[in-house]
C-alpha cells in the first residue's frame, strides 16, 4: 500500500525525536537515512561578537558635505546672516 503525501521528499527534523538529526523522507515514508542538522548545531553555538559602529555619521565626513552644499548653493565661505547682521550693526 502507497501512503500518498502533499509534503515533498527531502531532509526533515527526525519525527523520532532524535536531537539534532534530520531524517530523510522520500514522499511516502520515513526512511532509514539520517543526517546531522547542521544548521541545528549552528543555532545553538555561540553568537560571535560584532564589531561595534560609531554612534553617529563621522564629523568630518558632515562637514565635508556641508561644504560641497554651500559651495553648489553658491554661499561657500559665507556668515551666517545673524553674524553677518550683527557686525553691520543690522536691526530685523
Amino acid at each position: 500500500m502507497t501512503t500518498h503525501s502533499n509534503t515533498p521528499a527531502g531532509w526533515y527534523p527526525d519525527p523520532h525525536g532524535a536531537p539534532q538529526t534530520l531524517r530523510y523522507w522520500d514522499g511516502a515514508k520515513w526512511t532509514e537515512h539520517t543526517n546531522a542538522d547542521q544548521q541545528g548545531q549552528a543555532a545553538q553555538q555561540p553568537a560571535q561578537a560584532v564589531p561595534q559602529q560609531q554612534a553617529g555619521p563621522d564629523p568630518r565626513a558632515q562637514q565635508q558635505v556641508k561644504q560641497q552644499v554651500q559651495q553648489q548653493a553658491g554661499v561657500a565661505g559665507a556668515a551666517p546672516a545673524a553674524a553677518a547682521c550683527s557686525a553691520s550693526r543690522c536691526s530685523w
